[in-house]
């Protein structure tokens, strides 16, 4: 990758090929272009579709809990098998919605999550 910087040396554009205005080279996985690549991309991307893409996240996040569940409950994978940070960040998810079902936050047609110990 080739970068254009401004007079306080940050990366302001970049480029597969060497340009008249891109001239430096940076290695594609360095630091610094992931940082203008999600700077560019949050200031370009409109606010609504960011909030459409956090809701897809969260709601994709939930079809994944249901498809463990689903190899759980079949015996195709045991809850243990998953890595402990995995088996950590479903049981808090877990506990946060059964607490926020308690308090009626949450739409009462949610199937409960019987996979989780």
């Amino acid at each position: 990758m080739f970068v254009q910087r401004n007079d306080r040396g940050e990366i302001i554009a970049i480029s597969q090929q060497q340009t008249t205005d891109c001239q430096e080279a940076v290695a594609e996985h360095s630091e610094e272009l992931h940082v203008f690549a999600q700077r560019y991309l949050i200031d370009t991307i409109p606010h609504e579709a960011q909030n459409q893409l956090q809701q897809s996240d969260s709601d994709l996040a939930r079809v994944l809990e249901d498809v463990i569940d689903l190899l759980a409950v079949k015996g195709l994978i045991q809850f243990t098998d998953l890595p402990e940070a995995a088996q950590s960040k479903l049981l808090l998810r877990k506990h946060i919605r059964q607490h926020a079902r308690n308090l009626n936050l949450i739409d009462d047609n949610e199937p409960d999550d019987s996979f989780l110990p």
